[in-house]
């Protein structure tokens, strides 16, 4: 899997309610690249928009007026992730597979629906999220080895 480029979004410096700048967790990112593969216009053929593909309904519960603007989209669908991940006691996988094929398939089939379009999500996202895990890993530990690495010509002890 290759890491994402958020930068597009990013460069936008949107402003979101009670932030200070448009800033995106792991998991938010994780949804974006996989729900609009980062086009603030996308939409889907039954009929979802923006970064985080929100359904207009959907939308309207979460207060979002204009779906394409990234900062209301964004601020939107995160909302929608934390109302589903209160719903479902912070369960990643049905707070995912809710976020695609609604909370009310989730608790009627017990788990994440037997719909391969929901399985393949859960997985893409999953796997995108736990790439985004292991490169800031990565990033950390080599910033905790080069401050533990001793300057040219010093030696340690």
């Amino acid at each position: 899997i290759m890491p994402f480029d958020f930068s597009p979004v990013l460069s936008q410096r949107r402003f979101l309610p009670g932030r200070s700048t448009l800033q995106l967790d792991d998991a938010e990112g994780t949804v974006i690249a996989v729900e609009s593969a980062g086009d603030a216009s996308a939409v889907s053929h039954k009929g979802a928009v923006g970064l985080m593909q929100l359904m207009p309904v959907t939308a309207g519960e979460m207060y979002v007026e204009d779906p394409v603007d990234p900062a209301q989209n964004i601020s939107g669908g995160t909302r929608y992730l934390r109302q589903l991940a209160n719903q479902f006691g912070g369960d990643m996988l049905l707070t995912l597979a809710a976020y695609n094929a609604g909370p009310e398939a989730v608790r009627r089939f017990g788990g994440v629906p037997p719909f391969d379009e929901t399985r393949q999500y859960v997985r893409r996202v999953m796997a995108y999220y736990f790439e985004l895990k292991r490169a800031g890993t990565r990033s950390a530990l080599k910033k905790i080895a080069s401050a533990n690495d001793p300057r040219p010509g010093e030696r340690t002890p």
